[in-house]
């Protein structure tokens, strides 16, 4: 119900954000007696088995190595902290560890000095790059496919960057090629046999040899062929 500060109160004219009243009184309106400031700050420490807490949009930081979350925090409804960001491996490990992989291992958004992890996305680059020559977009796996490569090998209490650093610290002592990938499980079954020597890196003239580049962007200026001539 909707109240007002009696106007005997010293807070009367002040009219605190946030209140605690010992009565409810109510005459020509409800008004609240016997009445002290509250910063909403105290609430939290002192009633915290009566707060809701509620977390909203779960996110990659690179920066963090983390999985981070907006928290929402209310008492009886009365928001007590609006938005603030918190560790969701702590809150929900399941998908933390679900967007770990997506976004450090299989989109590669990750700073790390783990040399598997560099091995690895210079195969997939090379991968990519034969799809520009071919000019096709199916050789590659799709990205499920990485995802379960690693959701297999890896411990269900990864969530995080310095997990991750903490368990393979041990893990490559014992099998050092345990997340290695292999070329032949990158390359899509129904692609056919494509190979990069059927692009070559140069295109010959006489005595003279050029460069080559590929590019599969339609529509761009670089799109197709290039020889480059010094």
């Amino acid at each position: 119900a909707k109240f007002a500060i009696f106007p005997g109160s010293a807070l009367f004219k002040k009219q605190p954000r946030f209140l605690m009243s010992a009565e409810l009184v109510e005459t020509s309106r409800l008004w609240a007696r016997v009445n002290a400031k509250v910063e909403p700050e105290w609430i939290e420490p002192l009633a915290g088995h009566l707060l809701k807490r509620t977390y909203s949009e779960p996110h990659w930081e690179k920066d963090q190595a983390a999985v981070m979350a907006y928290e929402r925090v209310t008492l009886y409804g009365v928001p007590i902290v609006a938005q603030r960001k918190v560790n969701f491996g702590r809150i929900d490990q399941e998908a933390s560890r679900d967007l770990f992989i997506r976004n450090a291992l299989v989109e590669g958004d990750w700073r790390t000095h783990h040399q598997f992890f560099h091995d690895n996305r210079k195969l997939l680059g090379e991968v990519e790059e034969l799809e520009h020559r071919a000019r096709r977009r199916d050789i590659l796996v799709d990205d499920e496919t990485l995802f379960d490569f690693y959701d297999r090998r890896i411990p269900e209490h990864i969530v995080s960057g310095a997990h991750f650093d903490s368990w393979w610290k041990n893990k490559k002592r014992e099998e050092p090629d345990a997340l290695d990938f292999e070329r032949s499980m990158l390359i899509n079954e129904k692609a056919g046999a494509v190979t990069k020597d059927d692009y070559p890196d140069s295109w010959r003239q006489g005595k003279l040899k050029f460069k080559v580049t590929y590019q599969f962007e339609p529509g761009a200026d670089a799109d197709g062929v290039t020889v480059h001539v010094p």
